[in-house]
C-alpha cells in the first residue's frame, strides 16, 4: 500500500505542476471546483437537454435523479470508512490561499467531485450521444480542477470518476417502463 501512496503522490504532484499557478489558472479552475461541486452547471445542463428533448423528459430525471442522489450517498459513506486526509498543505501564498478556501475540511477520498461530474456526464450522455464529448471535457476538467487547487489526489479523482461512471452505468440499466408500470398496478 505504501508504494501504491508514493505513486498516488507522483503523480498528483506532476498533475498539480502540469499547468502553472497564476490568477488565470486558479481562477479558472477555481471557477470550475466550485461550479462542480454545486452541481450547477450539470443542472443547467441538465434543464437544456430536458427543454430539446421533452419526449424522453420523464426517464432523464428519474435516472439523473436517481444517479445524483447515489452517487452523493456512495461518497459520503466511503469518505467516512477510508478517512483520507487532503493533500493542501498551507502556505503563504495569495494562490494558495485562495484554493484552500475552496477545499473542504473533511476527507479526500474519493472526490466527490469528480463521482457527481463523471456520474453526470455518463447519464447525460446516454440521452445526448452528439455532444457527449462535451459532457465528459466538463467533467474531466471539474477532475483536473481538484487536483491543481489541492484538495485531492490523482487516486481520490481516479476512483471518484470510476465510482461516478458506475453508479450512472446501474442506474441506467434500470427498466423505467417496467418499473413504473409494476408501482402503479399496486
Amino acid at each position: 500500500m505504501g508504494q501504491l501512496l508514493q505513486i498516488d503522490y507522483f503523480i498528483s504532484d506532476f498533475l498539480k505542476h502540469l499547468i502553472p499557478h497564476n490568477n488565470l489558472s486558479v481562477s479558472f479552475f477555481s471557477f470550475f471546483s466550485l461550479i462542480g461541486f454545486a452541481a450547477f452547471v450539470w443542472v443547467v445542463i441538465g434543464l437544456l437537454l430536458i427543454a430539446f428533448r421533452a419526449k424522453e423528459q420523464h426517464k432523464f430525471i428519474f435516472y439523473y435523479g436517481m444517479t445524483l442522489a447515489v452517487s452523493y450517498i456512495s461518497f459520503n459513506i466511503i469518505k467516512i470508512i477510508v478517512r483520507r486526509p487532503r493533500p493542501f498543505i498551507e502556505d503563504a501564498t495569495n494562490l494558495k490561499m485562495m484554493a484552500i478556501r475552496l477545499c473542504p475540511k473533511d476527507f479526500s477520498f474519493p472526490s466527490g467531485h469528480a463521482t457527481v461530474a463523471f456520474a453526470s456526464a455518463t447519464v447525460l450522455a446516454a440521452f445526448d450521444k452528439k455532444r457527449s464529448w462535451f459532457y465528459f471535457l466538463v467533467a474531466l476538467v471539474i477532475s483536473y480542477s481538484r487536483i491543481f487547487l489541492e484538495c485531492h489526489f490523482f487516486l481520490d479523482v481516479l476512483f471518484g470518476a470510476f465510482l461516478g461512471t458506475a453508479i450512472a452505468k446501474l442506474v441506467l440499466q434500470i427498466n423505467v417502463k417496467k418499473w413504473i408500470h409494476t408501482k402503479s398496478r399496486k
